[in-house]
Formats: C-alpha cells, structure tokens, sequence
C-alpha cells in the first residue's frame, strides 16, 4: 500500500511539474521565426493581401524571394506572446499567405495587437499579442503595400 501512494505522489507531482513547465512555455515572449512550423527556406510562394479600408483598396501583391525576405525580417523585429486560439480576428490589416507545397500553406493575419497563425488544420488557431513593435510593423505593412500600388 506504502509503495502505490508512492506511486501515485510521484506521478501527480510529475503531472503538476510538467503543467507549469507547459504553462511556461506557452507564455514566453518569442520572436516570429518562433511561431512559423516551417523554416524560411521551405516557402515556396508567398502572398499578401489587405481588405479595402478608407485609407486602402482592397490590394493583393504575390512577392519575390526579396519582398518576402523584407517582409519577413519586419515580422521578425516583433515579439509575440501567446494569447489563446481563435478561428479567425477581426480588424485585419494584412493577411500573409506562404505556401510549402503546391497545397501545404499557412495564413498569418495581422492586426494592430495580434498576429494570428492559421496552418488550415481544421482546428483553432494560435492567437499571439504582439508585445513590442507592433506599431513598427503595422506602419511598414501598409508603407510596403501602399508603395507597390
């Protein structure tokens, strides 16, 4: 009897140590190449798009190897902290396609305070709080998509 009480200690203290190690993680402040389940090399295709606003018409751009490496770096200036999952985010600026295959493509949409990372897995998607240099990167976006009107 002694030894399963042991037993079942050791395994709940496990669990519990596992959980706030879990719960660490989760909260940690990262930079974009973090949140990306694919590296930067793998992008074969990569798109943007805005919604038509007052300040913008609705844009698409499809961008070259050097667009995206821009993009990309802006993105990395950021850091983000994880905020919950969502299906989708309302007050878009940007949405971002990149694609890895002829099918395999994740969707990031942009707003002022939130990045959102669809990878069209049918589930909920990680919701990230843009802690720093969000501002930075809103203006450079829409700067980018503005110029290459």
């Amino acid at each position: 009897m002694k030894i399963q009480k042991k037993s079942i200690a050791a395994v709940v203290l496990l669990v519990f140590v596992f959980a706030v190690a879990g719960v660490r993680h989760i909260n940690r402040i990262r930079g974009f190449s973090d949140l990306i389940p694919f590296s930067a090399e793998s992008i074969l295709q990569c798109e943007i798009s805005t919604e038509a606003t007052d300040a913008m018409e609705n844009t698409t751009i499809d961008l070259s190897a050097e667009q995206l490496s821009d993009i990309l770096n802006c993105l990395e200036l950021g850091r983000y902290k994880y905020a919950g999952k969502s299906s989708s985010m309302q007050n878009c600026y940007a949405r971002i396609f990149l694609w890895t295959s002829n099918t395999d493509h994740t969707e990031i949409m942009l707003s002022e305070t939130n990045l959102l990372m669809n990878s069209y897995n049918g589930k909920n998607c990680p919701v990230y709080e843009i802690v720093e240099s969000g501002d930075a990167i809103a203006k450079y976006i829409t700067a980018y998509l503005k110029s290459d009107d």
